[in-house]
């Protein structure tokens, strides 16, 4: 079942859920085929695997699906306002507001029916749009809405606002608590039950409002009091968004999953994940103390307690693996996260046994690259070869830094002090890309330059060839960024996928190669290489990789063909005509032919780099809109 027909019968069932209500994987299995639509057994994993395929559709407790939208329209969410809130125009994402907030995948819920703001943000993500407004994060609750300036203004601390939910967005207004409805009788015991099955896991606050609205078409249409304040009145115990019975320990929660995820990722023992575990205990405890209400002497009590247990784990986390485990939360944290953790490098300080300053002194030069401070990145991996000249990760690391800089050489020492096997995808890159040595000059000989050393040790297998010869390193240099990084591996997966969906047949001559380059192009990730990357680069291939920014993707015709030299191109959008120097390309394109490419600059030539892929005449028209409307890169590659 390919993506087309996934996505029609996606709308079929969001139309099913919505005329009918909740139903059972069965029940709409049955309804699908009275429509004659033929669906595999797995048809939900297939639906579920494609993001935005059924944004709305949810899961709920009792095993029925439902539309998340029509399931809350007309339901009244109420939430008392604080200080903070009204200071920065924001709401609180806590326990009032996870309900109505599940359907902001939709763009109908991500503004007020108004046109007024109701944006969710998040740290991570939206850190400057924060700092703009001096928002401060509390360590209990990650995320806000963010609402117009002046939108509280007038209100006081205590006093009620009412999230309504209707079918095309939020509404927002004040509300008296004279206006507010008791609680029905049964509501506490609903909730109860819900919670009971879930001690293996907590459940969450936006299933639970799923399953309550689904059970009752009646709840919440008139206001009740905040969500919260009945859940603590019902005896239930709230953590962020997740709801249990009272007494249940969040923490040891967190920490079996968090030591369960770290032994398969990592391939660690169940010990080692424990350290790991309780050295990031002082990353949390910095986190809470952003925005606890504590005094600054209980707060550096907590801090220095958490520090010292830390630096007690330091012993049992030398490792590789160790290292890369406590470096991957900066893959989600961003800028914040690799502050977070230059701060709890620096609290180490001098305690830390020698064994643990290489760990230590490369999640520094992690977090540095986070920050795009990669110059000072380099640096610290240095250091924690200094300490340990065997330290894997940081020489892996800087055989890419020397890679970037075009030193071959010095990248395939280090990979061979590191043990890399010979088919690794650093040395392959170093090998490939080692320029041949002279042969009119012996290695002992004086180099060429007129430096006074000897060839060997001044530019053999450093001489720069010529740009257009290095243009498809540089392209390489950007692909290696662009899959290094989980996240952004994760989004090169995920286009793939689509790909093959549509016709994998092509994928294996065209698609991972077009793939790629969608992400690196349409995607952004040429973009955070030139950034994070770009001061490491020959000032040629910088020059080169600043001109790659501007230039898109376009509809060509194959006006001649000169085979195994190059092919004459006319860009169909904007008119240019140029040549492109592509012996592969030459010998299968043909004169008139349409081709969607993206022919970049390479020295004194032009190539092409990424997949070619051929366009049938009939769809020009339809190709050429898409291009002009600056597409995404799900749409290209669809």
């Amino acid at each position: 079942m390919n993506i087309a027909t996934l996505e029609v019968v996606a709308e079929r069932v969001t139309e099913l859920l919505n005329k009918l209500g909740p139903l059972r994987e069965d029940e709409l299995l049955d309804e699908l085929a009275a429509d004659d639509v033929d669906c595999p057994a797995d048809l939900f994993d297939k639906l579920y695997s494609y993001e935005g395929l059924l944004p709305l559709v949810r899961l709920l407790d009792d095993g029925r699906y439902c539309a998340a939208d029509m399931t809350l329209s007309g339901r009244t969410f109420t939430h008392r306002l604080t200080e903070a809130e009204i200071a920065g125009n924001c709401l609180e994402l806590d326990a009032d507001l996870h309900g109505p907030l599940s359907l902001d995948e939709d763009d109908r819920y991500q503004d007020l029916l108004d046109g007024g703001t109701f944006r969710h943000v998040m740290p991570h993500f939206d850190g400057e749009l924060l700092a703009e407004r001096d928002i401060a994060m509390t360590p209990a609750n990650r995320s806000l809405v963010l609402l117009d300036f002046g939108a509280l203004e007038g209100s006081q601390a205590g006093e009620l606002i009412a999230v309504q939910v209707t079918e095309n967005g939020f509404e927002l207004e004040s509300i008296a608590e004279a206006e507010l409805s008791e609680a029905p009788a049964g509501l506490r015991a609903d909730v109860l039950e819900f919670v009971e099955p879930h001690e293996g896991r907590p459940g969450t606050i936006w299933e639970i409002v799923l399953q309550l609205c689904a059970d009752d078409p009646g709840l919440l249409i008139d206001p009740l009091r905040p969500f919260g304040e009945l859940l603590a009145e019902f005896g239930v115990a709230v953590h962020q968004d997740a709801i249990a019975r009272q007494g249940y320990d969040f923490e040891a929660a967190r920490r079996k999953l968090a030591i369960a995820a770290m032994m398969i990722r990592y391939e660690m023992t169940e010990m080692e994940a424990a350290a790991v575990d309780d050295f990031e205990g002082l990353r949390r405890a910095l986190r809470a103390a952003e925005g606890t209400d504590d005094t600054a002497e209980v707060r550096a009590m907590a801090l220095e307690a958490a520090r010292q247990e830390s630096v007690a784990q330091l012993d049992r986390i030398r490792s590789p693996e160790a290292g890369e485990a406590i470096a991957g939360a900066l893959v989600l944290g961003g800028a914040e996260e690799a502050q977070i953790q230059l701060d709890v490098v620096r609290r180490m300080g001098a305690d830390a046994p020698r064994s643990a300053q290489p760990v230590l002194a490369w999640l520094s030069a992690k977090a540095h690259e986070s920050l795009s401070a990669t110059l000072d990145a380099e640096r610290l991996h240095k250091e924690a070869l200094a300490v340990d000249p065997r330290w894997e990760p940081a020489l892996y690391s800087l055989a890419g830094y020397a890679l970037d800089r075009g030193d071959c050489p010095r990248a395939l020492d280090l990979l061979h002090r590191a043990k890399a096997p010979y088919d690794d995808p650093l040395r392959l890159e170093a090998e490939e890309f080692t320029p041949p040595a002279r042969e009119d000059l012996g290695r002992n000989k004086p180099c060429w330059c007129g430096s006074g050393r000897k060839y060997k040790v001044c530019h053999l297998g450093k001489e720069m060839a010529p740009l257009e010869h290095r243009a498809g390193w540089l392209y390489e240099k950007s692909l290696r960024f662009a899959t290094a990084d989980p996240l952004r591996d994760l989004r090169v997966m995920g286009l793939e996928q689509r790909w093959r969906d549509h016709d994998d047949e092509s994928f294996d001559v065209v698609g991972r190669a077009a793939v790629l380059d969608v992400a690196l192009s349409e995607g952004g990730m040429f973009e955070q290489f030139v950034q994070h990357r770009s001061v490491l680069l020959p000032e040629d291939e910088r020059v080169q990789a600043a001109q790659w920014l501007s230039l898109q993707r376009s509809l060509f015709e194959v006006e001649s063909v000169e085979p195994g030299v190059g092919v004459a191109l006319r860009d169909l959008r904007s008119g240019e005509r140029f040549g492109v120097a592509e012996r592969s390309a030459s010998v299968q394109l043909h004169a008139s032919e349409l081709i969607l490419a993206r022919p970049l600059p390479a020295g004194e030539t032009t190539q092409f780099f990424g997949g070619i892929a051929r366009v049938p005449v009939q769809a020009r028209t339809t190709l050429i809109q898409l291009l002009d409307s600056e597409p995404d890169p799900d749409e290209v590659v669809d």
